[in-house]
C-alpha cells in the first residue's frame, strides 16, 4: 500500500514538473525582439476570442499588460500555429528584428495610419528610430500596422510577393 501512494507522489510530481516546463513568463523585452505575425500578415492573436466586453482580442499586448498572463495561459489557446510563448516577445517569444532594410523590399502601396487629423507614412516612421516601437502596432489602412506595411519597421513588401 505504501508503494502505491509513494507511486502515485511520484507520477504526481513528475506530472508537475512537466507542466511547468511548459510555462513561460513575462519577461523584459529585447530591443532586438518583434512579436511574430500570423502567416500573410496581421498581429496574432489567440484562439480564446474577445478579451473584453469591447472586443479587444488577446495579442501580445494583452499578455504583457499583467504580470501573470504568459505564465498562466501562454501554452494554451493556439492560433495560428502559434501560442502567446511562442508569438510574444513580452512571453519569450518573438522573433529577432532585422536592423537593416533589405534592398527589395518596398513599403505597402499607399499605407497610412491616422490615429488624429493627421495621416502618417512609412517617411515618418523611418525619420525616429522609436517611433516603430512606440507607434508601430496602430492600425492604420488595409488593416495594417507600421510594423506590416513599413520596411523600416520590419513590413514591407517585396517584389516576389507581388508575383
Amino acid at each position: 500500500m505504501k508503494l502505491l501512494a509513494f507511486a502515485a507522489l511520484a507520477l504526481t510530481l513528475l506530472v508537475a514538473t512537466d507542466a511547468q516546463q511548459k510555462q513561460c513568463k513575462k519577461v523584459d523585452i529585447d530591443d532586438d525582439c518583434v512579436d511574430k505575425t500570423r502567416d500573410g500578415g496581421g498581429l496574432w492573436y489567440d484562439a480564446s476570442g474577445p478579451a473584453s466586453e469591447n472586443g479587444d482580442l488577446p495579442d501580445c499586448d494583452w499578455y504583457g499588460a499583467y504580470w501573470d498572463r504568459c505564465q498562466r495561459d501562454g501554452m494554451q489557446h493556439k492560433h495560428f500555429g502559434m501560442t502567446a510563448c511562442e508569438a510574444c516577445c513580452v512571453c519569450g517569444g518573438g522573433e529577432e528584428r532585422e536592423d537593416e532594410k533589405p534592398d527589395d523590399c518596398e513599403d505597402a502601396s499607399g499605407w497610412y495610419v491616422q490615429p488624429s487629423s493627421t495621416k502618417y507614412k512609412c517617411s515618418w516612421f523611418a525619420d525616429d528610430d522609436e517611433r516603430c516601437d512606440r507607434h508601430g502596432k496602430v492600425e492604420g489602412e488595409d488593416d495594417l500596422n507600421a510594423n506590416e506595411a513599413c520596411c523600416v519597421c520590419g513590413g514591407g513588401v517585396t517584389p516576389e510577393e507581388w508575383k
